[in-house]
């Protein structure tokens, strides 16, 4: 190597030209200095600066991808707060009804009417079950649909006393509970995957609301 001082060259050798480094300008023309430096032949720094950003860059991959439960929900991959549309198609016999062809709506509107029986939601249909006369679903069990939304409206007094609602591990599932006597007291929400809750109004009664696994659970 050769180092330039005001015009002179000066033969150094080793490590000579670093002790004069703040006074002249180091020619790396030998290429054989850096070597010697660096057996190795790697460049310590780069490798750093290398390890530096995987280190960096697995740990934004990490905090992006850490969405838990405000982002999926249930085993069909949901977005919480959403499902899968529902195929629909003939209206099944269990239903009262299949308001655009893709909602099961299942009417118990006399008293007892349903009272201790167990409803299942037809598969491919979101499914509402509307209770409403006196005990019209007391002591029901009420099975959701996989994957799809349902619902269920307790509109009269003691609709939907020590009812059961077991909801689907990936559709949403919520209760209405409607302003009369007892509509929802000692009812049981039991909840999925997906979001699940209870809207409660005057002297329903609060449903006992069991939040499990739901990615955004909301009980009265």
């Amino acid at each position: 190597m050769r180092c330039v001082l005001k015009g002179w060259e000066l033969a150094l050798s080793g490590f000579g030209c670093a002790a004069l480094l703040g006074a002249c300008l180091v020619d790396f023309d030998d290429f054989n200095f850096v070597n010697e430096l660096n057996p190795a032949g790697t460049g310590g720094e780069t490798a750093a600066s290398t390890t530096d950003a995987v280190t960096i860059g697995s740990g934004q991959q990490a905090s992006s991808g850490a969405g838990g439960s405000s982002t999926t929900a249930g085993p069909g991959g949901n977005a919480c707060g959403q499902q899968a549309t529902p195929p629909g198609g003939n209206c099944p016999s269990e239903c009262s009804d299949c308001p655009g062809g893709t909602t099961c709506r299942i009417d118990c509107a006399n008293a007892s009417e349903c009272a201790l029986m167990t409803i299942a939601c037809p598969a491919g249909f979101d499914c509402e079950v509307r209770c409403l006369d006196v005990t019209s679903c007391s002591a029901a069990t009420i099975n959701c649909p996989d994957t799809y939304a349902c619902n269920v409206i307790c509109d009269a007094n003691q609709a939907c006393l020590n009812a059961t609602i077991n909801c689907s591990s990936d559709g949403t599932c919520s209760m209405d509970c409607q302003n009369a006597i007892d509509s929802c007291t000692s009812s049981q929400l039991q909840c999925g995957g997906n979001t699940c809750g209870a809207v409660c109004a005057g002297a329903s009664g609060n449903p006992i609301v069991t939040c499990g696994a739901s990615c955004d659970c909301n009980p009265c």
